[in-house]
């Protein structure tokens, strides 16, 4: 069976909404078992995770701009050791293992729009993935998205922890029943939103 793939659009620009639809399915066509967007499971906020079969994080950071790309880089964590002391890290020397951290995932990839950033520019522990816009709203079975540069595993990932585990099933719970209470709110005709 042949599928016609649609027009990109190359005009119109991408939300990180749409992105993110996008990074679900390439999570899908993997098999991995839970995705989550924008959620604090690695001691930062992730714009996009997903959990694999085998237990392991992978991080999908969006950017829509140059500007946003170059600016995650001063990004930094708060590490708390077991006295509550806290230490101001960036968060990408965690990422390419210049400082040593117990949280960060196996798989790290910038996700933006097509030819934003060149792949030369992207850091060697980091993927990279270009999402396209398309004309055609049926993107089922056309792929809009495509894996530029494989994320390579970065030095020390561990399998997801049983806090990592709670910390995802706790926000998904609560963002679904914020959902499913709006709806029936909606039903019901209530003029007022929590």
């Amino acid at each position: 069976m042949m599928f016609l793939e649609p027009m990109i659009n190359n005009k119109e620009k991408l939300t990180q909404i749409e992105i993110q639809e996008q990074i679900h399915s390439f999570c899908c066509q993997r098999s991995h078992w839970v995705m989550a967007p924008n959620i604090y499971v690695l001691g930062w906020e992730s714009d996009f995770i997903s959990v694999t079969n085998s237990g392991y994080i992978y991080e999908y950071e969006i950017k829509l701009s140059v500007a946003d790309y170059k600016k995650d880089f001063k990004k930094h964590v708060v590490d708390v050791d077991e006295n509550w002391r806290g230490k101001r890290l960036n968060k990408h020397d965690c990422l390419s293992g210049k400082i040593e951290r117990a949280e960060k995932p196996k798989r790290f990839y910038f996700v933006m729009p097509k030819d934003m950033v060149p792949v030369s520019e992207i850091p060697e522990y980091a993927g990279l993935i270009y999402a396209y816009k398309y004309k055609s709203t049926e993107t089922y079975w056309c792929p809009n998205h495509e894996e530029i540069k494989v994320a390579p595993d970065i030095s020390g990932y561990k399998p997801i922890t049983q806090d990592q585990r709670m910390k995802i099933m706790t926000s998904l719970s609560h963002r679904f029943f914020r959902h499913y209470f709006k709806d029936i709110r909606k039903e019901r005709g209530d003029l007022y939103d929590h």
